[in-house]
C-alpha cells in the first residue's frame, strides 16, 4: 500500500485526518510526533502538534485508530468495516439487475450465502431509508441465521433495517440456534414479531416481502446441507460456534440465487399471511392497521 494525498473513504473533520489514516496504512505503530513528521513530508501538511493531536484523539473516539504501548494503528475492525462499506456498493452497483430495476422480474446469482446475505441486509436499509409503505416486512427462514457474520458496520445495517418497521418472521425449524438468533433478532428490532417451527416455512427458498417486492432466496443444495448439519447438530451458539459457521459455512464457494419480482397484491397477500400467525401486534404500523381493518 502506498501513501496517496486522498483516501477514499472519509471519516469526516478534516483532511488531516484522512492524511493520518494513509500514513498509519503504510507503516504502523507510529508516535503522534512520528505522525505529525510524515503528515509534513508526504503532505506539506503544517498542523500544529495540537491540531493532530486532536485528530488523533478523534480518530481514537470513533474507534477507526487504536493505541498501544503510546502508540496509534488502525483499529483491525474499522479496517473491515470499509470492507463490508466496499462490498455494499459493489452489490448495489454491479450486482443489481443490468436491465434495471425498473424490471418486474429478475435474477441475481451469487457464489457464497454470505454475497446473498450482505445483498439482502442491504436492501433490508434501502427500504428503511425509503418513503415505501406501510413499513412492515414479512420474512420466512428456513433457519435463523442472519446473525453469524457481525461487523460494527453490519451491525449499524441491521440497527437501521430493524429501527421503523414492524418485522413479521417466521421460521422453519426452532433449534437451539434458532433461538439464540432469535434474541439477536429482538435486541436491535424492537417490532419484530417471530414465530419458530412452522410446517413448510422455507422449504423451497426463504421468502421476504418488503413495499411491493418479493425476494425469494434459493440454496444450493450443498448449502442447505451444510446449514441443517450445522443447525441441528449443535447444542447451543456461543460466539465460538458462530465464528465456525462463518468461518466454514458464510464465504465458501457455492450458489445462491436470488429472484426479485415487484407485485404489489402478492406482496400485500404474503405480509398478510404472515401477520395472520400473531394476534394484537402491539406496535404495527399504524398507517398499516386501518388498512387491515377496511
Amino acid at each position: 500500500m502506498t501513501s496517496e494525498k486522498n483516501h477514499p473513504f472519509l471519516v469526516g473533520g478534516s483532511a488531516t485526518k484522512e492524511q493520518i489514516i494513509s500514513v498509519l496504512g503504510d507503516k504502523w505503530p507510529q508516535s503522534g510526533k512520528e505522525i505529525k513528521n510524515e503528515l509534513k513530508r508526504i503532505y506539506s501538511n503544517e498542523s500544529t502538534y495540537q491540531a493532530v493531536h486532536k485528530a488523533l484523539s478523534d480518530l481514537e473516539k470513533q474507534r477507526v485508530l487504536r493505541k498501544e504501548d503510546k502508540k496509534y494503528l488502525l483499529n483491525v475492525d474499522w479496517i473491515r468495516s470499509v470492507k463490508d462499506f466496499a462490498e455494499s456498493l459493489e452489490f448495489s452497483y454491479v450486482k443489481g439487475p443490468p436491465t434495471g430495476t425498473n424490471e418486474k422480474t429478475f435474477s441475481l446469482n451469487f457464489d457464497t450465502i454470505y454475497g446473498a446475505y450482505k445483498y439482502m441486509l442491504t436492501e433490508l436499509e434501502r427500504f428503511a431509508k425509503s418513503e415505501e409503505r406501510p413499513k412492515v416486512i414479512a420474512m420466512r427462514m428456513w433457519y435463523y441465521w442472519w446473525a453469524h457474520s457481525i461487523t460494527p458496520f453490519e451491525y449499524m445495517q441491521f440497527l437501521k433495517a430493524g429501527g421503523n418497521n414492524d418485522i413479521f418472521l417466521l421460521g422453519g425449524h426452532d433449534t437451539k440456534a434458532d433461538r439464540y438468533v432469535e434474541a439477536f433478532y429482538k435486541s436491535i428490532c424492537r417490532n419484530l414479531y417471530s414465530k419458530r417451527g412452522v410446517e413448510g416455512i422455507g422449504k423451497d427458498c426463504d421468502l421476504y416481502s418488503m413495499g411491493e417486492t418479493l425476494y425469494q432466496i434459493y440454496y444450493s443444495k450443498d448449502a442447505r446441507q451444510w446449514i441443517s448439519d450445522f443447525y441441528e447438530n449443535s447444542k447451543g451458539v456461543t460466539g465460538m460456534l458462530a465464528s465456525q459457521f462463518y468461518n466454514n459455512y458464510f464465504k465458501r464457494k457455492t450458489g445462491m440465487k436470488i429472484l426479485v419480482t415487484k407485485n404489489a397484491e402478492l406482496a400485500e397477500h404474503i405480509r398478510r399471511e404472515n401477520i395472520a400467525y400473531f394476534k394484537n401486534p402491539k406496535f404495527m404500523d399504524k398507517e398499516y392497521e386501518v388498512s387491515l381493518k377496511l
